[in-house]
């Protein structure tokens, strides 16, 4: 090959290889072959340019970051078995607490007080959430994000569906015994929905405690540390809870505070539960509960009181009586219902209100970690200067 290109010692050639190169039909083909790879560069599109930065694409990120999530979870037996053990012996507690409570004036006050005492977990729940995520988050940062293994958003998200999954196995823990022990199931007889309102109850029951999870990752997402995470959490849920319109009715709060009335999402849980428990039932008082009077001579009760009644509400337990008369203020559960501004008719409403707080929560987490924890060039916030 030398001495055909004349390199070779004591060689010699009359032809210029460099011009005889460029005119050949092989020069031609690579320099086609070099633009149209050149033009495809161009044409790449500003999403394809950022997954190049990562050795798989996004999908494989985040299926690889669940399956490695879910190992995680599955090796701390510790934490699956705390979180079930919570809610198993919190609701059965309870149901035994307010067990067959029935369809009277104290016994609407107790089912509605036991689903508030239900959801008081939420802040234990909370608390036993955040440190796991918080060591996934510190190896994350220490080693997956120099190396670009895997977005940020995948860990949030992974983690957001991993508890998820084991919060939906939780729900059952709750709803069982909770439930079919209060006696709520047993409400639906007469207008013959068992069925349809036990299934709604644990709809509910499996939304709260997705929201629990949701709600633990977006205080903890941004949080130096859990504890800091578990604080808000916590003041943020007391808010949540003292304004839910259980504790102090819709009705009965200043001005100033209704807004908390409509922006806690305990509200919609709450009403959705009750309403769906023992709306649209039949209210008879228990004999204490009876407001008890005499008629005049010669009148029976219903003589006496029925256009009052009529009027007023109520029901009269002995309108052919002309004794003792037994008034009970209220006949009917979504009299009482009313009192506390929650409707039957309104609990689907509440269930897909309840799933926009979910939602909401998911995003939050993920805003609050790109503002506070991914690096950006050139910005600093103003509370990490040195």
């Amino acid at each position: 090959m030398l001495h055909v290109i004349g390199a070779a010692p004591g060689a010699h050639t009359d032809r210029d290889w460099v011009e005889t190169w460029k005119a050949s039909s092989e020069f031609h083909g690579v320099q086609k072959e070099l633009d149209s790879l050149a033009q495809s560069r161009h044409v790449t599109s500003e999403a394809d340019t950022q997954d190049t930065s990562y050795a798989a694409s996004v999908s494989q990120q985040f299926l690889a970051c669940t399956q490695r999530v879910a190992q995680q979870y599955w090796r701390t037996p510790t934490y699956i078995y705390s979180k079930l053990s919570l809610c198993f012996i919190t609701s059965l507690f309870i149901g035994l607490s307010f067990q067959n409570s029935p369809l009277s004036l104290q016994g609407l006050q107790n089912q509605l007080f036991s689903i508030f005492m239900l959801l008081v977990i939420f802040a234990f729940l909370i608390y036993q959430t955040m440190p796991g995520f918080v060591t996934q988050r510190t190896l994350y940062e220490g080693r997956e994000r120099s190396s670009k293994t895997y977005a940020w958003y995948n860990l949030i998200l992974a983690n957001t569906v991993i508890e998820m999954a084991w919060n939906s196995v939780a729900s059952l823990a709750i709803y069982f015994p909770f439930y079919f022990l209060v006696g709520m199931y047993d409400n639906g007889r007469i207008t013959d929905t068992q069925h349809e309102r036990g299934a709604f109850m644990f709809l509910l029951t499996w939304a709260f405690m997705v929201y629990e999870g949701t709600f633990a990752h977006m205080c903890v997402a941004g949080a130096p540390t859990a504890e800091v995470g578990a604080t808000l959490g916590l003041f943020l849920f007391m808010m949540a809870l003292v304004f839910c319109g259980v504790l102090v009715p819709y009705s009965s709060l200043p001005g100033f505070w209704t807004f908390m009335y409509r922006v806690s999402p305990l509200t919609y849980l709450i009403g959705a539960m009750i309403s769906n428990g023992v709306g649209k039932q039949e209210l008879t008082c228990s004999e204490i509960e009876f407001l008890q009077f005499q008629t005049p001579a010669n009148l029976t009760c219903g003589e006496y009181v029925g256009q009052f009644v009529q009027a007023v509400g109520g029901a009269l337990s002995n309108p052919g009586s002309n004794q003792t008369c037994l008034y009970c203020p209220i006949a009917s559960t979504d009299t009482y219902l009313t009192t506390m501004s929650i409707r039957y008719s309104e609990r689907w409403r509440n269930f897909g209100l309840l799933w926009a707080f979910i939602v909401f929560d998911v995003i939050a987490a993920l805003a609050a970690y790109w503002l506070i924890r991914v690096p950006k060039k050139g910005t600093r916030l103003l509370f990490w200067k040195k």
